[in-house]
């Protein structure tokens, strides 16, 4: 069950019907799909109409694609050209790959092409399916360069599959959740009860754009804990400290006696316990300490920020320094993270390789 909110992805297909020939709509998504001061994602469609036949078109509740994080982090940007069959009830059929300028952008692409809605296209009033051509470009709004790539970087690097360690939650008011469920009448008398899952995705402004069930629940629950949700203000998730749209897992218990209340720290009717994540810690003193700089004098402050991956045994496998003002103060600030000693990141006690932001301001002397 997926229920959308609010704020509508717009879509204007900038072509005339004319039969027969190839049509092209460009559409620019950087005010819905971006992450703000990280990356913008674009779009287009082509498609062959024959005689008496409509183009498809997206429905404003249909999901927008997400720039890769990993991508993001290492300034990655491409295109994609991917063939689409929306099916005569609107839904996507096939998703498949004509050509790609970095593999890094494929499966999570595909992954949210399958959840499009579309209007389909129709001849003569009947809907029909028809495939499409999109052009998908990324392009991220920081150019990160790399400053440090470890000394013997396998193919199999963790920076493959490392987490981000700087990133928060969308977070809620629990109090003013529970005083917005109201159990159903309906499901009352029936008896109903139980535990329903609700994922919201939270936006930037903290608005509740789209919501779905996580594995089964009554209908009349579900529909109460989604009202209960979307009437509840939100903090937005936040990564390397910039405001980010996430999804966030939100369990609602109702119970016989016919209250409702919010589930915390139980495995019951399918709620996922979130893996507590330590990230990588670093002394601040030894690393300013560790900043050598031979450059010319400074006007004023510069401020640098660096991303940085730290492997299982805390050593720095990579560091990657965005356009700053400065480049000899970032290379510096760079090999200065590289002497740091850090602290492993941990999930569940085990160590796992992290992506991290370290933030450095070099004042003149």
């Amino acid at each position: 069950m997926i229920y959308y909110l609010g704020r509508a992805v717009r879509y204007a297909l900038l072509c005339a019907c004319i039969p027969s020939l190839l049509l092209t709509a460009q559409n620019d998504l950087a005010n819905t799909t971006q992450t703000p001061a990280r990356g913008t994602v674009s779009v287009g469609m082509q498609y062959l109409l024959g005689d008496g036949m409509t183009p498809p078109t997206v429905k404003p509740t249909s999901p927008s694609i997400a720039y890769p994080e990993l991508a993001l982090v290492q300034g990655i940007e491409g295109t994609l050209e991917v063939k689409v069959l929306v099916n005569e009830k609107g839904g996507v059929s096939e998703v498949a790959v004509v050509s790609s300028s970095d593999p890094i952008f494929v499966d999570p692409t595909l992954s949210d092409l399958k959840k499009f809605e579309f209007v389909p296209a129709s001849v003569d009033g009947k809907a029909t399916e028809l495939w499409l051509r999109m052009d998908i470009g990324f392009k991220t709004q920081h150019s990160w360069t790399s400053a440090f790539d470890g000394e013997e970087q396998s193919q199999q690097s963790s920076s493959e599959w490392a987490l981000v360690g700087d990133g928060e939650m969308p977070q809620f008011d629990q109090e003013i959740l529970r005083d917005n469920i109201v159990f159903p009448k309906e499901a009352m008398a029936r008896g109903a009860a139980g535990v329903v899952v609700v994922r919201a995705r939270v936006s930037t402004e903290g608005e509740v754009v789209a919501m779905e069930v996580e594995g089964t629940a009554d209908a009349d629950l579900a529909e109460a804990a989604f009202q209960a949700v979307a009437a509840t203000p939100f903090t937005p998730g936040t990564e390397a400290g910039e405001p980010k749209e996430m999804w966030t897992m939100i369990p609602i218990t109702f119970t016989p006696s016919g209250s409702g209340s919010i589930v915390t720290g139980t495995q019951d009717e399918g709620v996922k316990a979130t893996a507590a994540m330590e990230v990588p810690t670093y002394d601040l003193q030894e690393l300013y300490g560790n900043f050598r700089y031979s450059g010319g004098a400074l006007d004023g402050p510069v401020d640098v920020t660096l991303r940085v991956l730290i492997d299982r045994s805390g050593t720095v496998e990579q560091v990657l320094i965005s356009d700053e003002k400065n480049g000899l103060v970032s290379k510096a600030a760079a090999d200065a993270v590289k002497l740091t000693r850090f602290t492993p990141g941990t999930q569940n006690g085990e160590a796992i390789p992290v992506w991290i932001t370290v933030e450095m301001r070099v004042s003149p002397k």
